[in-house]
């Protein structure tokens, strides 16, 4: 589960390297995100010499795994 302000590390190659959380779309008063969800994330890092990604770059972006197992409900 991601929560506001919550460091993530990036698996795409978009040049970002690790990015913080900062808004949780999709309702006005939901407290964490699972995979599926999607994000407001800014860039803390990101990989040099990169020309569009740079520090401080606000962005979307999409929850695609997590460390904490996430139970489905059967049939879904």
């Amino acid at each position: 589960m991601v929560y506001f302000l919550t460091n993530l590390s990036v698996a795409d190659n978009s040049g970002a390297r690790n990015v913080q959380c900062i808004k949780i779309l999709g309702s006005s008063n939901r407290l964490y995100a699972k995979p599926g969800d999607t994000l407001v994330v800014v860039v803390k890092r990101a990989e040099p010499n990169h020309k569009k990604m740079t520090r401080g770059k606000i962005c979307r972006a999409l929850i695609v795994r997590s460390g904490i197992r996430y139970n489905r409900a059967p049939g879904i």
